[in-house]
């Protein structure tokens, strides 16, 4: 009887994380332009064509002014929609790169914002650790994952809640929801995110603007270091296909059925023997931190 009731418990659990309601009927009545940060490379690059393909123009935020002219160049030759560049590095707080940023959107009628832009630490590696070669990266983190989320989100919303209309959806991660052990201050990032998104959605529903998280799983892109796809692992293009269909129903979600099933199974094992989850993690990412430090330059410069 015991078991009948975990399992019952398990399945209405993953039943619950799995029923969407409609939130935004679709995207053309939101607005004519999307913004997408980190939006010259991996998901981001796709979300950028993906909106374009559904017709926004589309404002780039990046930090290379070369690659965001080739990828607007693209994205116009192919989609036959505007574009605008705007270069920043989201590494920095720097209060007048966020006027900058402010300025140049200022007369945009801005339906879409997507916080893509992200960074983590070269490899797996111990929070107390990083400090010898990538002491640098701290803040780096906290300023790529959490302010600029934050700004972003501050720029545009004002102009969201006047017109009535608007989506934010921000990248997080399932190593928010997940054990992080040697992506702590990663996981940390992300988990602000998710929790921030899901407080600024109650904030802002009923004035006709939902914001959104995506826990995303791994996807084939530089900043995860896999390039390999199958299906627990989807390149940008799935991936952001079928995110952009959940986020429409969801709130939060994973955004990829591969990587709803690997968190329903983690919620499983987190469920039945808590502690055995983080110590599987943490071996995975022991065994990564060895080869990603032999691989690594900065760990091996001295």
């Amino acid at each position: 009887m015991e078991l009948f009731l975990i399992l019952a418990v398990i399945v209405g659990f993953i039943y619950y994380r799995r029923r969407g309601t409609k939130i935004v009927d679709d995207f053309s009545d939101l607005g004519k332009w999307a913004v997408v940060t980190g939006a010259t490379d991996g998901i981001g690059k796709s979300f950028a064509f993906q909106l374009a393909r559904k017709g926004f123009s589309v404002a780039l935020i990046s930090r290379s002014k070369d690659k965001l002219e080739n990828v607007a160049k693209e994205i116009e030759n192919q989609c036959s929609v505007s574009t605008k560049i705007v270069q920043a590095d989201f590494t920095s707080v720097d209060p007048e790169m966020y006027a900058r940023i402010a300025e140049e959107l200022k007369n945009l009628d801005v339906g879409v914002l997507l916080n893509n832009v992200g960074t983590t630490t070269p490899h797996p590696e111990y929070f107390v650790a990083l400090e010898k070669h990538h002491s640098y990266i701290y803040q780096d983190i906290i300023n790529c994952n959490i302010a600029s989320v934050v700004q972003m989100s501050r720029i545009l919303l004002p102009g969201m809640i006047e017109r009535r209309r608007g989506l934010i959806v921000n990248i997080s991660s399932g190593l928010s929801i997940f054990p992080a052990p040697l992506h702590a201050l990663y996981g940390g990032t992300k988990g602000f995110v998710t929790k921030f998104s899901k407080d600024l959605d109650i904030e802002c529903r009923d004035k006709g603007v939902h914001v959104h998280a995506l826990t995303t799983g791994l996807v084939a892109t530089k900043l995860s270091g896999v390039f390999k796809t199958n299906f627990f692992t989807p390149s940008p293009d799935e991936y952001v296909k079928s995110a952009l269909e959940k986020v429409l129903n969801h709130q939060i979600c994973d955004g990829y059925i591969g990587h709803q099933i690997l968190s329903d199974i983690a919620s499983v094992i987190a469920f039945i023997a808590p502690g055995f989850l983080g110590s599987k993690i943490l071996e995975r990412f022991l065994k990564l931190q060895k080869s990603g430090t032999r691989k690594c330059a900065e760990c091996n410069s001295t």
